[in-house]
């Protein structure tokens, strides 16, 4: 890193910085202006040494990652498929139940009042996709952002 560019291949980042070709973070400026070493997936601003090994974020068990009280690990990205899949059994099961008591209790009206809850619980699974995707999401986006202030310094 210097203030000025050192030689042809040197690149300027966003802080305002130059770095060698073996830092810029696309492979193909790499292959064109210095080394093939792979640097930051972060892009432009976010320069990284080269010999800088970083640890995979939920790498620890389940076990670990659930008596994690500093919370640098989260377990719903581990348990978000077998949740969903618990949750769409109950729906289903609750649709089913619904659908067999308004038939039964209701007659023709309670067959087309059944279509109706079919249809509810439909919706309810696919309210239950979005939410675990949206904590998904939250939690990708915490684990980027700290990743990212890891990987910047401010001076």
């Amino acid at each position: 890193m210097s203030d000025v560019s050192q030689g042809a291949g040197w690149w300027q980042a966003v802080d305002g910085k130059w770095y060698p070709p073996e830092t810029h973070p696309d492979p193909n400026y790499r292959q064109m202006h210095g080394s093939q070493q792979s640097t930051s997936d972060y892009g432009v601003g976010y320069p990284q040494s080269s010999s800088r090994v970083y640890s995979q974020r939920g790498s620890n068990g389940f076990l670990a990652s659930m008596f994690d009280l500093s919370f640098d690990d989260f377990i719903t990205t581990k348990i978000a498929r077998a949740l969903l899949i618990a949750m769409w059994l109950i729906e289903i099961c609750a649709t089913l139940v619904f659908v067999a008591v308004m038939i039964h209790k209701g007659g023709v009206g309670g067959a087309i009042l059944s279509i109706f809850v079919i249809a509810v619980g439909f919706l309810c699974m696919i309210l239950t996709r979005v939410w675990i995707e949206l904590f998904i999401a939250l939690i990708k986006v915490a684990e980027n952002t700290a990743q990212v202030a890891k990987n910047t310094t401010i001076k």
